[in-house]
């Protein structure tokens, strides 16, 4: 997820990174599951 384009002209996972660097910044874990034909679920769990 980390980006090698100088230009910075993504149109795909650039809100993943994102949202990956902010859920690190907070000490978080980011949990990305797929299944065939139902999609994507994301989820974000911040500790205390």
């Amino acid at each position: 997820m980390e980006s090698t384009d100088e230009r910075l002209d993504l149109r795909h996972g650039l809100g993943l990174l994102l949202v990956r660097q902010i859920v690190e910044a907070h000490h978080g874990t980011l949990f990305i599951e797929s299944e065939p034909n139902k999609g994507y679920e994301a989820r974000i769990v911040f500790g205390k």
